[in-house]
């Protein structure tokens, strides 16, 4: 089943870790203000019911101890956007608890959105169309929901996948459903089930995520 945390908006959860990190699935979101100064950038959306500011960050900068400014596309007041967010627990320099909200991944949205399917061609050969049954589509929806269950609890091993195997599966899959393709599991098939015929190709390594900057770094305020 797909884990969803009610009381962290926006609720439906990709990953999480051991360091406090919640890493949540990709959403298409509205920016409802944008904030440029000497804090740093950060925007706010119309969904986040908590009207929250959500920071965006440069890359990790090993001389300096801490991330550079954000150097991306700038967004406006209005802007569809398709976000990947992120929450994280830490501890301040003085001892005390803090959180931080980061837009992991951003992209206008209408790069990504897709028109409207066309009718599907009559079954020929190498045709590309998604001809299971409704039922087929479910159990396979359901499929991924475990591994996805699985990946979060640290419970891989116990069907014989790595963790990194399991998060370039999700990945794929959801790369997939943004482009409007079938849900396609047949890379974890091959692990669950390996052909002895012909080795089973290597799933692709997950990008690493950014350093985390530990107890000195600061939420941004406005």
């Amino acid at each position: 089943m797909a884990i969803r945390n009610e009381e962290l908006w926006p609720h439906d959860i990709f990953k999480l870790d051991d360091k406090g990190r919640t890493t949540f699935n990709f959403k298409v979101l509205t920016v409802d203000r944008a904030f440029d100064g000497q804090y740093g950038y950060g925007l706010k959306f119309v969904e986040d019911p908590g009207e929250l500011i959500w920071n965006l960050k440069g890359q990790w900068n090993e001389q300096e101890r801490k991330f550079d400014d954000y150097a991306g596309k700038k967004y406006q007041e209005g802007d569809r956007v398709e976000v990947q967010l992120g929450h994280r627990t830490y501890t301040k320099k003085d001892g005390s608890a803090g959180e931080g909200r980061d837009v992991n991944r951003i992209r206008p949205a209408s790069e990504t959105s897709q028109p409207s399917p066309q009718a599907e061609p009559a079954v020929q050969g190498t045709s590309t169309g998604d001809f299971r049954t409704t039922n087929q589509k479910a159990a396979t929806g359901q499929v991924l929901n475990i591994l996805v269950s699985l990946t979060a609890a640290g419970l891989t091993d116990s069907i014989g996948i790595t963790e990194e195997a399991a998060f370039a599966i999700i990945k794929e899959a959801m790369i997939g459903n943004l482009e409007d393709k079938p849900l396609d599991l047949s890379t974890l098939h091959t692990l669950l089930v390996p052909v002895e015929e012909q080795p089973a190709e290597q799933p692709a390594e997950q990008p690493t995520e950014q350093p985390e900057e530990g107890e000195e770094r600061e939420e941004l305020k406005w």
